[in-house]
C-alpha cells in the first residue's frame, strides 16, 4: 500500500495544492466585494440598453465584449454567479495546469511533471490567489491564450488564432501574439486572430444599441484608450473624464511601466521618485526600451523557435513575461500567467538540482510569493510593490529559462 502511495506522490502534491488554493479562495472571496459583481452589472446594463463603462458605484474598463460574454450572468443573483464564477476559475486553473503540462513536456520525463507543475503553483502563488481573492477573469485569459498555444503545437492555425484573438479582444494586451505570431512567420493564425479580435470589437454595437445614438466601442475607446474630441462626440453624455486603469502610483501595478513612472515622473508620490524627467524624454526611453526588449525577444526565443518548433511552451513562456513588463498595468491577478514560464523552468531544471538553482527557487519563492501582505504586512509589502517586485520576479524567471534552455539546446 505504502509503495503504491509512493507512485502518486506528485499528483497527490499537485491535488493538494490545487485544493488549498481554491478553498483559501473561497473563503476570502465570500468575505468582500469582488470584480466578478462589477462584471455582472455590466452585463446588466448592456442588455437593458445602457452605458457599460460608467456607473456610480464601480468603472467597467474592459472592451465591450467581454460585456458580451458575461451576459450569461444576468440568469443568477449576485450570490448565485459568484458561486458559478469560481467553479469556472477552479476549472480553467486545472486546464491551464494541463496546457503548462502539454507545453514544457519537451523537457520534462511524464513521471515528473506533477511535482513540477506543484511547485509551478506554489511559486506563482500570489497571481493564482489573488485571481480567487477577487475573482477576476485573468485565468480565462489565460485559458484563452493555452488553448491558442495548444492549437498551435498541434499546427492548428485557424483556431489558434481564434483562441488568441478572444484573448485579445477582452484584454487587450494578449494582442501582443499577433507580433509573435508575425514574428515566427505563422501567418494563418496571425490573420485569423486579427479577423476575430476586429470582428469581437465591433459585435457589441451591431447587436446592441448604445444610448443617445452612440457606440459602445467609441465609448471605451474615449475613456480608456485615448480621450479624442471624435470619440466622445459618440460616447456617453456628459464626458466623465478619461478613466485609463493603474498609474504608476497604484503599488498594485507590477509593470516596467509603472516603474519607470515611479522613477521619473514628476507627479510620482513614491519613495523611489529621486529624478523628474520631462514626459518627453520620459515617452522616448519608454518606447527605447520596449524595442530593446522587442529585439532580444527577436534574436533569442523567437529565432530559437524557428530553428525548433518544438521549443513552443519557451517561446510563449517569454512572450507572456514580456506582456507583464510592457503593460500599462500589470497587477497581481495577471501573474497568473507565471504558471507557464515557472513549469518550463522546472521542466529544463529537471529533478536533479544545483545548490546555486536550489538557492535560486528559494530567491524565487521568498520575493514572488513571501512578499505579500498577509504574509509580511501591508506596509512592508507595499513598499516591495513600489520596486515592481512581481515584474521583477517575472524578469528573473525569464532570464533564468533562456540561460538554462540554452545550456540544454
Amino acid at each position: 500500500m505504502i509503495e503504491q502511495l509512493k507512485n502518486y506522490r506528485g499528483p497527490l502534491f499537485l491535488s493538494l495544492l490545487v485544493l488549498g488554493n481554491i478553498l483559501m479562495g473561497l473563503n476570502i472571496a465570500l468575505r468582500r466585494r469582488l470584480d466578478v459583481l462589477v462584471f455582472k452589472r455590466a452585463a446588466e446594463r448592456l442588455w437593458q440598453g445602457q452605458w457599460i463603462t460608467i456607473d456610480e458605484n464601480f468603472h467597467f474598463t474592459y472592451p465591450p465584449f467581454f460585456a458580451v460574454l458575461m451576459l450569461p450572468s444576468i440568469l443568477f443573483s449576485e450570490e448565485g454567479f459568484r458561486i458559478v464564477w469560481w467553479l469556472l476559475n477552479s476549472s480553467l486553473l486545472l486546464f491551464c495546469l494541463y496546457g503548462c503540462a502539454q507545453l514544457s513536456r519537451h523537457y520534462s520525463p511524464k513521471p515528473e511533471t506533477s511535482y513540477q507543475l506543484g511547485l509551478a503553483l506554489l511559486l506563482s502563488y500570489q497571481g493564482v490567489l489573488a485571481v480567487f481573492q477577487t475573482q477576476q477573469f485573468d485565468l480565462l485569459v489565460f485559458s484563452m491564450i493555452i488553448a491558442g498555444l495548444l492549437f498551435l503545437q498541434k499546427n492548428r492555425s485557424l483556431p489558434a488564432g481564434i483562441f488568441l484573438g478572444l484573448a485579445a479582444a477582452v484584454k487587450v494586451v494578449p494582442a501582443f501574439f499577433l507580433v509573435v505570431l508575425l514574428f515566427v512567420r505563422k501567418f494563418r493564425a496571425a490573420a485569423a486572430m486579427a479577423v476575430v479580435g476586429l470582428l469581437s470589437l465591433i459585435l457589441t454595437d451591431v447587436f446592441f444599441l448604445a444610448p443617445q445614438e452612440g457606440y459602445y466601442l467609441s465609448d471605451w475607446l474615449a475613456k480608456i484608450v485615448n480621450p479624442h474630441p471624435s470619440l466622445i462626440a459618440v460616447a456617453e453624455q456628459p464626458f466623465t473624464g478619461f478613466l485609463a486603469p493603474g498609474g504608476g502610483d497604484n503599488p498594485l501595478n507590477q509593470s516596467f511601466m509603472a516603474l519607470f513612472y515611479r522613477l521619473f515622473a514628476v507627479h510620482s508620490q513614491s519613495y523611489l521618485n529621486l529624478v523628474h524627467l520631462p514626459s518627453g524624454i520620459q515617452s522616448l526611453l519608454k518606447l527605447s526600451l520596449v524595442v530593446l526588449f522587442l529585439f532580444v525577444f527577436y534574436r533569442g526565443p523567437v529565432r530559437n523557435y524557428l530553428s525548433d518548433e518544438a521549443s513552443l511552451g519557451l517561446l510563449a513562456s517569454h512572450a507572456l513575461v514580456l506582456m507583464l513588463l510592457i503593460s500599462p498595468m500589470s497587477s497581481k491577478p495577471h501573474f497568473v500567467s507565471l504558471l507557464l514560464p515557472l513549469s518550463c523552468l522546472l521542466a529544463v531544471l529537471g529533478t536533479t538540482l544545483s545548490h546555486k538553482q536550489k538557492l535560486g527557487l528559494a530567491g524565487l519563492f521568498f520575493f514572488g510569493v513571501l512578499s505579500g501582505r498577509d504574509v509580511i504586512g501591508s506596509s512592508a509589502a507595499e513598499g516591495l510593490y513600489q520596486l515592481s517586485i512581481l515584474g521583477l520576479v517575472a524578469g528573473a524567471i525569464s532570464l533564468w529559462l533562456w540561460k538554462a534552455s540554452s545550456k540544454c539546446a
